[in-house]
Formats: C-alpha cells, structure tokens, sequence
C-alpha cells in the first residue's frame, strides 16, 4: 500500500476521489523503463539503486506517481546483507580493539600509536583478507549497503494495477469505520470472505438487510449512497483503525490487506469514513472501480490460539466433540455472526458455538454483550485481553465474554459451555 505522503486524490465537496491511473501506451514504455533500471541493479547495493533511481526521476513530472511506483517496486526486491562475518561482531571487534589502545593517532606519526587503518589492517590479517574487505563487511548490514538478491518481476500493466489498489489501500489506514454492503451474497461468498476477516482480525458486525432495503431506517451505519439489488443483502460495519487508541499502523495495515478479499464478491459496495488531515471525508468503492483481485481463495485460515485450544478440546475431553460449521447466527432483527468453533456435547448432542475476537475496542464489547443478553443462543465469545484497559477488563469479564492472554484455557470453555447447556 501507499504510505500518506505518496497518496494521490481529489476532494469534491467532502468526497474522496482516487487519482487512478491509466495504463496508456507512454506511460507503460516508461514503467517498463523503471522496472529494466531495477534489474540492471541485480547484485548491486541498495543505495546504488536509489541513486540511479533518483537520476531517473530528475525530469519526471508527476513525482508523486512516479515515487509511489517506485514505492512498489522495492517492495517487490530482497535485500540481503552480503558479507563473510557478522558486520555488529566484526565493529564490536574493532571498537573494543580501538578502546584498549586509545587514543588514536588520525594518521601515522613517530611515536608508537596505532591509526584506524592500521587497526583495520590488522584485523584483516587475522582473517586472512584485504583491508577493503573488512571496510565492505563493516557496515553491511545497513539499509544502503544492502545487496539486490531478488526481484519479483511485474509486467508494466501489472505495476500499474497494483498502484491503483495500493492507492486505495493507502487511504482505508485513515478510515474509522468502513461499510461494506453485500447483495444477495451466496453461502460460499460469505464463508470465503469471513475467512478473511478472521484472518486479518478485524473488528466488525454484520447486520442482515431485507429485500429492496434502500439502506434506511433499521439498518444502523448504513447511508442511503449504498444501493441495493433485489434479494436479501448483508451489511459489514468494520472499524477502521481511526477507532483505536493504540496499534492504530498495524491495524491500519490488516484493514488495507482486507481489500483485495472483498474484490472477490461480484455484488458489492463500500464506504469508508475517513481523517484526512483532520476532516472528515467519504470514500465510496465499487466493483466498477479498476482495481484487479490479487486474492485467491487460499482455505480456512486458523489462529495460534485457535489451534492450541483445537488440540486440547479434541484430547482432553471424551463428552465434547468439536463440529465443522459454517452457519450464520441471528444475534439480533440484524446482527450476524459466524462462530470460529461448534463445540458440541456427546451425551446431550447440545451445541454451543464459540467465536474468538482479537482486536476489539469498549464499544466494540459493549455492542456485543448487548447482542448477547437479548440472544437466547449459546455462544460464547473468547476476547484477547492483550489490548485491555482498566475499563474494559471487567466489561471482557461479563456474561458469555470469556477473556484469554495467549492461551485459551480449554477448562475454562468447557465449564462455561457446560452452564449454558445445564449439563
């Protein structure tokens, strides 16, 4: 994605509008151009590369586009650092060597005092090479000094796509809450794109619509720009990282990375609220929009904490049994959710479904426990306790809210299951 300075935009009367850009034939010879600069680099130091870059950019216009590109295309390189020794243990030996000996003289003299150089030369000795050597291996661990090892080679078509997505994608890390309506979404669609939003841990509610919904009235957070087809339609409310206090970037980054998976539904349309500079702006997204599916359905993805608590749930209980699910559960008139685990009890053949939350924000838990109280389903909702506050600890605590830090403790989701179940 862009980072804020690269970002490339209209305002119209408080609506954002992307500065795409268009693959016409100059501009494609010129990104192929770009992208031959990098290859011929192969091998070379980092620092090299940008200073031919650099020089390439010197009678561009349009810096900004050109810049972000550039952006891209060292996202796509591997620099590796490219010496025969550790570079920190090899200064820590010539600064220790340097220490004992001090001071140094800045250049040969009569009297018996050792310079930087000769130190070098020393030290290169021991290690049977050449002073140059150790002056090359000295630094290399810093950015600059960094060797091209590897690029990821794009079509100039390819690049330009890729910006326009990173370009919204740069705009949604300043977005507080994004608003995503689906129409008549099938089974899998849902399932798919559920998948991508545990994956990424994103905090977020879903409200079912009614046929012919306009987006008004009953359906909260959903303004009336966002049409709507015939059949049952599917709102995401999802919070942006302009909600949270803290971890803001990286949340802001698993927002971005969401994107790509919602350009896999065919019937969509979004809108995010962003802070842009301090104002509130509306950027509104669509599948008419040019931005490519880089995604593919890669299966279900599957948390540290959910694969532990998996392992001990499956070994250490005999009357559980864990059960591969995919339904969707009313909590309310509108409120949706897809449980991560159906956890179902062998004597009884009661079920209780368990969703587990790793972001999440106060209102975020209040919202839920709300929806809770007023559901008379079992479910029980597991929430990381590694962002919580004084305030927001005993709210994690109540009812069917069962706070982890790390590890879920199976025990405790059997017990609590138990309850609900009278069993």
């Amino acid at each position: 994605m862009l980072r804020s300075e690269r970002l490339r935009f209209r305002d119209r009367a408080g609506v954002v509008e992307p500065s795409f850009v268009q693959p016409t034939a100059g501009r494609l010879l010129r990104v192929e151009e770009l992208i031959e600069l990098v290859v011929q680099h192969d091998g070379q130091r980092r620092g090299e590369l940008e200073e031919a870059i650099e020089d390439w950019l010197s009678d561009a216009t349009q810096l900004k586009l050109w810049r972000g590109l550039t952006d891209l295309l060292l996202g796509r390189c591997r620099f590796e650092v490219e010496s025969p020794w550790d570079p920190v243990e090899l200064r820590r030996t010539l600064f220790e060597r340097s220490a004992a000996r001090f001071p140094l003289a800045l250049v040969p003299t009569r009297v018996e005092r050792p310079t930087r150089a000769s130190l070098v030369e020393e030290v290169a000795s021991e290690r049977g090479c050449d002073p140059d050597t150790i002056e090359t291996a000295l630094y290399a661990d810093l950015e600059e000094s960094q060797r091209l090892l590897g690029f990821e080679r794009p079509t100039a078509q390819e690049l330009l796509e890729e910006y326009n997505l990173a370009l919204c994608q740069g705009l949604l890390c300043h977005a507080s809450e994004l608003r995503v309506r689906l129409d008549a979404p099938a089974p899998k669609e849902l399932r798919q794109l559920f998948r991508y939003l545990r994956f990424f841990q994103l905090m977020f509610r879903a409200e079912r619509g009614a046929p012919h919904d306009t987006g008004r009235g009953a359906e909260r957070g959903v303004r009336s720009s966002i049409e709507t087809r015939e059949g049952e339609s599917l709102t995401l409310t999802i919070d942006g990282p302009g909600s949270l206090l803290r971890q803001s970037k990286k949340y802001g980054v698993k927002l971005a990375s969401f994107l790509p998976a919602l350009l896999l539904c065919p019937r969509w349309r979004a809108e995010a609220t962003l802070d842009l500079k301090g104002q509130r702006r509306k950027l509104e997204l669509h599948p008419d929009l040019p931005l490519q599916r880089p995604y593919r359905d890669r299966g279900t993805w599957v948390s540290d904490e959910e694969t532990r608590l998996r392992q001990r749930l499956t070994s250490d209980f005999d009357d559980w049994e864990l059960v591969e699910s995919a339904q969707i559960l009313t909590l309310g008139p509108q409120e949706v959710t897809i449980p991560d685990l159906t956890l179902r009890h062998r004597p009884s053949g009661g079920v209780v479904w368990l969703e587990i939350v790793g972001f999440w924000r106060r209102d975020y838990l209040k919202r839920r426990v709300e929806a809770l109280e007023r559901s008379p389903l079992p479910l029980l909702v597991l929430v990381s306790s590694k962002l919580a506050t004084d305030e927001t600890k005993a709210l994690a605590g109540q009812g069917r809210l069962i706070p982890f830090r790390g590890v879920i403790v199976a025990k405790t989701v059997i017990e609590r299951a138990a309850a609900l179940l009278g069993v």
